[in-house]
């Protein structure tokens, strides 16, 4: 029993430290944001593509606005796994 609440404490110490990892897209698909598990994101809009860094902090995900070291764009990570910003920005996970 003791090893394994050992291995859950370890799988949940390890996913609030996780990146995302995959694409996500808004729901007419004109923004796409792929975020590597290195902490880096390329975000194309519109046809325009910039690759930046982004930081998870539980919930929490901080990107670095390209060109603007420091200002961030914040986003939340949703129950259903989905990004949601500012002015009701909303980005799904898409699938694979």
């Amino acid at each position: 029993m003791k090893k394994a609440w050992g291995l859950v404490l370890v799988l949940l110490l390890s996913a609030c430290g996780a990146g995302l990892d995959g694409t996500y897209a808004d729901a007419l698909g004109m923004a796409t944001y792929t975020f590597g598990r290195d902490g880096k994101v390329a975000i194309k809009v519109m046809g325009q593509s910039q690759e930046t860094t982004y930081v998870r902090d539980k919930d929490t995900l901080r990107i670095t606005v390209p060109g603007q070291p420091d200002a961030t764009l914040e986003l939340v990570v949703n129950a259903d796994g989905s990004l949601q910003g500012p002015m009701g920005m909303r980005l799904a996970k898409v699938e694979d």
